[in-house]
């Protein structure tokens, strides 16, 4: 999906992460696509994707739906959604998480928690 996103600030050393506002949620990215000069508080379009090294161990979660927590010091986040259709969905956003659907079929149409190594942000 296509996101609106206001860049909130660009790291200073590293070209390829910052901060962003994306629908209600202020993130910190790691940039895997952008052909454009990023201007701080401007808009753009952008699309998600999480991104993990393996396959991420889901848990059944009581946390409320939308909840994205960040693991200060790196790119990790915890993130809880419902697993549908092969996306996880938070409300104003869903990932594309088609290949978890495979490794945990029994998860299915539940809220599930689970740690990924960074959200990636492409600019369009």
């Amino acid at each position: 999906m296509i996101y609106d996103c206001k860049v909130l600030e660009l790291e200073q050393f590293d070209e390829y992460s910052g901060i962003f506002y994306i629908e209600g949620y202020k993130l910190y990215c790691f940039i895997a696509y952008c052909n454009i000069a990023l201007k701080p508080l401007a808009n753009y379009q952008v699309e998600l994707d999480l991104y993990y090294f393996d396959t991420p161990k889901l848990t059944l979660s009581n946390k409320p739906e939308g909840f994205i927590r960040y693991n200060q010091n790196t790119f990790e986040y915890e993130v809880t959604g419902l697993l549908k259709n092969g996306k996880l969905l938070l409300p104003q956003i869903e990932f594309d998480c088609q290949d978890i659907i495979y490794e945990y079929p029994d998860f299915y149409e539940k809220k599930v928690s689970f740690t990924v190594n960074r959200i990636d942000i492409s600019f369009i």
